[in-house]
């Protein structure tokens, strides 16, 4: 009898043999023998074979049991869907990190198949997680209709992309979403799910689309509307609607004792109104319609749309609750129309009482924008006037004269930051570059801010005398830096989320707009100014103060009504993509998900690591821009007073901050108190 038929009758025979059998088995000798064989070729080939049946079935059944633990982690169904669990969805922590979790054995198969050894070695660009993850998720939906963990957010994902029906249920098939009639009924389920805001939409339908008789129109108007939760509500007594219009009707006027702030800001902006820390604002964006607020009906009709249509309240359930409305200003004078003609009816709701107005941040620094450039544009001709700059840097877009924001910021910031490079460099004697390496102190840093605002952006410059040869160069261009440094302490005190460094500049906004020509905001202002100090309660006032400016991410800072231009704009970029098929039921459908689906787009293509068009923008490179714009400024000597040789700047710009201040003392307020009271009794 050979060894290996010794120890073979040994273990068939436990019975027999027990005692042998259980050292057998406890010692390490099994081990040892494997062991040896193994170290010759030919024993590792029969081992191997051996092995290769029993092994897999072994992996067959671990593989089963992992993925029945994963399907009890991956089940769920559209009916489980709330907006509040998809807020919280982390792709990373409810599926990658689940998938490691449960399924280890899977995922190492699976990232064998998917990875080289020597990329598993060497590769440092491309992230196999995202890839693996979705395989999983698209065994476990295959495996059970019932595996929605990952679908459902990839339904809305793919739906909110304005991805066509057939290749939803072409990927259904695939396992990686629901189909499309599933996932719109879920999504249907979701928008049945303040204060307020609305805005008009306009939707492109076609360039192509031939113009016929019934045919639908080119570009179809309808309305967004948005409402937001208050922060810093902790009493519904402070939305007493009742007080408020009686602190109306017996309200003293404002006077025009308007101040603006004449030195230069310090290092570190002083915080007025700062909001709390990490805060996030919840949005709540109602079904859009059809209607068009563009008319005083027609905005009669998006009010009994929001509250009695989506929200279902009874027309008397605002009868004493004031509701803070941020707009732009046509909307706003809009809603001061419908509030006269609805002035006898039955509830505040009808009456449209319950709106308390104020101006949308946005649409007041996009106004001031075109106001500075129809101020300062000047001639091409003229140095230092901002056409000249559009011609030095090659802004093609900026010909009209309410062109892209974006684009007209853009140069506002480019000249403002080249100008001021150019004036550090003449007041410290050295370059930036320099100036850096001496490392001067926070007060000396100070001390030639001063003076630099005091010497070329005060906006107090002594008129030349009015010859024929007089040259209104420096003069023009200290008020188009005065001015583009207002706009940018706006911008700046919008994104800080602090209010109060916006209202700062409420007086000196009035004036700009008033010397500037534009009555419509400085009668908007002039209303809210009115609200602020006179009308609305002190706990009313701060509410709205608070809740003007929105964080949405809980980061970055902006205006109610930018908020509502980002709701708008992704409605567009949907109806777009579905071009002559797309629905306005379906875009109703839409809008009430939308923080829902910006959210979810741009966590589900950051995991992917494709994120989504317009969600991170990379910072663009001025620094050529902003040096071409310094350069001419050296060139030409644009911090003196006289230049002799240059060509004489004969035009001379308002001076619309003290323009305004003149207008408002002599005519201004009393036109608008007349105004103002005539609204007011009901005229």
């Amino acid at each position: 009898m050979s060894p290996i038929d010794f120890v073979a009758t040994l273990l068939v025979q436990p019975d027999t043999y027990r005692n042998n059998v259980d050292g057998f088995y406890k010692s390490t000798g099994l081990e040892q023998f494997l062991n040896v064989v193994n170290t010759d070729k030919r024993g590792t080939t029969k081992l191997f074979a051996w092995f290769a049946q029993p092994a897999m079935e072994r992996l067959l059944r671990d593989i089963h049991a992992e993925m029945d633990a994963l399907s009890i982690a991956f089940g769920s169904s559209p009916s489980d869907v709330t907006p509040e669990t998809l807020m919280e969805f982390d792709f990373e922590q409810h599926v990658t990190d689940v998938c490691r979790e449960v399924t280890p054995k899977f995922r190492r198969i699976l990232t064998a198949a998917v990875q080289t050894k020597r990329a598993a070695k060497e590769n440092t660009l491309k992230d196999i997680e995202p890839i693996v993850t979705m395989i999983q998720a698209q065994a476990a939906k295959t495996r059970s209709q019932n595996n929605n963990l990952c679908a459902i957010p990839c339904s809305l994902y793919f739906l909110s992309s304005g991805m066509p029906r057939k290749v939803i249920d072409t990927l259904a098939h695939a396992g990686m979403c629901l189909s499309y009639n599933a996932v719109k009924d879920a999504h249907s389920a979701l928008a049945a799910g303040h204060s307020v805001s609305w805005d008009n939409t306009h939707l492109s339908v076609s360039i192509h689309v031939e113009q016929r008789d019934l045919a639908p129109p080119k570009v179809q108007t309808g309305t967004t509307q948005l409402i937001y939760d208050l922060r810093g509500l902790n009493n519904i007594n402070i939305l007493n609607l009742t007080i408020i219009l009686e602190r109306r009707t017996k309200a003293g006027l404002i006077t025009p004792g308007f101040e603006y702030v004449k030195d230069s800001p310090e290092l570190k902006h002083p915080a007025y109104r700062p909001p709390p820390r990490n805060h996030r604002t919840l949005e709540y964006v109602l079904r859009t319609t059809k209607l068009d607020e563009g008319s005083s009906d027609g905005t009669i009709q998006v009010n009994e749309n929001i509250y009695l249509d989506q929200l279902k309240y009874n027309i008397h359930d605002l009868d004493n609750t004031a509701v803070p409305s941020y707009n732009d200003q046509k909307t706003n004078t809009l809603i001061r129309s419908a509030q006269l003609l609805r002035m006898g009816d039955l509830s505040a709701i009808l009456r449209l009482e319950q709106y308390q107005l104020a101006p949308g941040a946005f649409h007041v620094e996009l106004n001031l924008s075109w106001l500075l450039l129809r101020v300062h544009r000047g001639n091409g001709a003229d140095i230092g006037s901002l056409q000249y700059f559009i011609g030095l840097l090659a802004k093609v877009r900026l010909g009209s004269d309410k062109p892209d924001f974006e684009t007209l910021v853009s140069l506002l910031m480019q000249v403002l930051t080249g100008a001021m490079l150019h004036y550090w460099e003449i007041e410290s004697g050295m370059t930036i570059v320099e100036l850096a390496k001496s490392r001067p102190s926070a007060s000396q840093l100070l001390q030639i801010a001063r003076r630099i605002f005091s010497k070329y952006a005060s906006g107090v410059v002594d008129s030349p005398s009015d010859t024929p040869d007089t040259d209104n160069t420096f003069r023009n261009l200290n008020l188009l830096v005065h001015d583009t440094l207002l706009f940018y302490f706006l911008r700046t005190s919008i994104s800080s989320g602090d209010f109060g460094r916006v209202e700062l500049l409420l007086g000196t906004l009035t004036m700009m707009f008033t010397g500037g020509g534009s009555s419509n905001y400085q009668t908007e202002l002039l209303h809210f100014i009115q609200n602020l100090k006179k009308v609305w309660p002190p706990d009313f006032a701060n509410l709205v103060r608070d809740n003007a400016l929105i964080s949405t991410n809980g980061r970055t800072y902006v205006g109610v009504d930018k908020n509502a231009e980002f709701n708008i704009n992704f409605q567009k970029h949907y109806f777009a993509t579905k071009g002559l098929h797309a629905s306005w039921d379906l875009l109703a459908d839409l809008a009430p998900n939308i923080p829902l689906l910006r959210r979810l787009k741009t966590q589900f293509g950051e995991f992917l690591g494709a994120p989504w068009q317009g969600t991170r923008h990379t910072k663009v490179d001025c620094s050529a821009q902003i040096a071409k714009v310094k350069s001419k400024m050296k060139e030409f000597k644009l911090h003196l007073p006289v230049v002799q040789g240059c060509r004489v700047t004969e035009n001379e710009v308002v001076d619309v901050v003290e323009m305004g201040a003149s207008v408002l003392r002599k005519s201004g307020m009393k036109a608008w108190s007349k105004s103002y009271t005539t609204w007011l009794n009901g005229g």
